[in-house]
C-alpha cells in the first residue's frame, strides 16, 4: 500500500512538472524576444545618431552590455555568445564606416567588441556551471524520490508474489503430471519467478549498497562470468572472447557485486550481437586504473539515447526492466569507479568499467 501511495504522489508531481515546463517555455520565448528587441533598439539608435554626438555613442556602447548580460544570466554560454557575436556583427559596419586609422575612438570601439564577447563567455560559463549543479541536485532528489517509490512498491509486490509462487509450487506438487492444468501452472510459476527477479532488481536499485570487500583475482571472476554465459552464447551462435592482461594485480572488490556487473554487461552484449559475431571482454591496467571493456557487435544505441541508457526503467528490450545498467553503474560507483558507454568505430558499443587502483587496493 505504501508503494501505491508513493506512485500516486509521483504522478501528481509529474503533472505539476509538466505544467511548470510549459510556463518556463513561454517565459523563455518572452526573454528571447526582449533581448532581441533590446539589441535592435540600441542598434537603431547607434546608427541614427550623428557621429559628433560622442556621449550618446558611449552610452549606446555601454547599453549593449545589457542584452549580453541578460543572455548570460538567463540562458548560459552559447546563447550569450550568440548575442555578443550578433552585436559584434551589427556594429562592425559602423566601426569600419568611421574608421580613422586606429585612433583612440577606433581602439575603444574594438575593445568594446572584444569585451562584449569576453563578458558573454564569463557570465555564460558561470551560468552553465550553476545549471549543471542545479541539474545534479534535481537528479539526486528525483532519484531519492524514485528509490522511495520503488522500495515501497517492491516490498508490497514481493509479499504478494511470494504467496502466489509458494501456493503455485505447492499445488504443482500435488497435481499428477498428466493433469491438463499442469502446463498452465508451470507458466504461472515461471512468470512469478520472473516477476520476483524483477522485484529483487527494483529493491537492489532502491536500497544502499553495502560492499563486502576482499582481495580478489579479477581474471578468475571474469572467467567465471564468461563460463556462466557460455551456453547462452552458443544458443545464440555468438562467440565470447576474453583478453585479460597477465599483469593484473589482485584488488579489493566485492566479488559478488562485480560479478553481477560483468554478467549484466556480457548478457547485454550477447543479446545485442547478431549470429556469428563476437563479444569481446578486455581487462587491463592503465596508469592507476583498471579498465574492463565489454564490446558488442550490435546495431549500436538509438539516436539521442546515449544519455538515457543509465536512467532507471529505460530499456530497448521488449521484456527488459530497465534496471540492469543503473544497478551496474551503482555498483561500479560504489567501488569509486565509473561506467561509461562508447560508440565502436564500425558497429556496436563498448561498455567501459573504470576502477581506480588507489581505491581498490586501499
Amino acid at each position: 500500500m505504501r508503494g501505491i501511495i508513493y506512485v500516486i504522489r509521483d504522478l501528481d508531481s509529474l503533472a505539476l512538472l509538466e505544467m511548470e515546463g510549459q510556463k518556463r517555455m513561454e517565459g523563455k520565448r518572452g526573454k528571447i524576444i526582449f533581448i532581441l528587441a533590446l539589441v535592435i533598439t540600441i542598434g537603431s539608435f547607434q546608427y541614427s545618431t550623428e557621429l559628433s554626438e560622442h556621449r550618446y555613442h558611449l552610452l549606446y556602447g555601454s547599453l549593449f552590455f545589457l542584452p549580453v548580460m541578460l543572455a548570460g544570466f538567463w540562458f548560459g554560454l552559447v546563447p550569450a555568445l550568440v548575442t555578443s557575436v550578433g552585436i559584434t556583427v551589427l556594429l562592425l559596419p559602423f566601426t569600419f564606416m568611421y574608421w580613422k586609422g586606429l585612433s583612440v575612438g577606433d581602439f575603444n570601439n574594438v575593445m568594446e567588441l572584444v569585451l562584449y564577447n569576453a563578458v558573454a563567455a564569463i557570465l555564460g560559463t558561470l551560468k552553465d556551471r550553476e545549471q549543471m549543479e542545479q541539474k545534479r541536485r534535481q537528479e539526486v532528489e528525483k532519484l531519492t524520490t524514485m528509490c522511495q517509490s520503488v522500495s515501497g512498491l517492491g516490498h508490497d509486490m514481493k509479499t504478494g508474489l511470494a504467496a502466489i509462487g509458494g501456493f503455485s509450487r505447492l499445488l504443482r506438487k500435488h497435481l499428477p503430471s498428466e493433469d491438463g492444468y499442469v502446463e498452465k501452472l508451470d507458466i504461472i510459476i515461471t512468470e512469478t519467478q520472473r516477476l520476483e527477479a524483477m522485484v529483487e532488481n527494483m529493491l537492489d536499485f532502491s536500497r544502499p549498497l553495502k560492499l563486502n570487500l576482499s582481495r580478489q583475482d579479477l581474471k578468475q571472476l571474469a572467467d567465471q562470468s564468461v563460463t556462466a554465459l557460455s551456453e547462452m552464447a552458443r544458443e545464440r551462435k555468438v562467440q565470447v572472447r576474453s583478453k585479460i592482461s597477465p599483469h593484473l594485480p589482485e584488488v579489493f572488490l566485492d566479488p559478488l557485486r562485480l560479478k553481477q556487473v560483468l554478467l549484466n554487461l556480457l548478457l547485454n552484449a550477447i543479446e545485442a550481437s547478431p549470429e556469428g559475431e563476437t563479444v569481446e571482454l578486455d581487462i587491463y591496467p592503465k596508469r592507476r586504473e583498471i579498465i574492463i571493456d565489454v564490446r558488442d557487435q550490435g546495431c549500436g544505441l538509438p539516436p539521442g539515447k546515449k544519455e538515457e541508457i543509465f536512467s532507471p526503467f529505460f530499456t530497448t528490450k521488449s521484456k527488459g526492466t530497465g534496471l540492469g545498467l543503473p544497478i551496474a553503474k551503482k555498483i561500479v560507483e560504489a567501488h569509486q569507479g565509473n561506467l561509461e558507454v562508447l560508440e565502436n568505430p564500425v558497429k556496436g558499443v563498448t561498455f567501459r568499467v573504470i576502477i581506480p587502483l588507489e581505491t581498490v587496493n586501499s
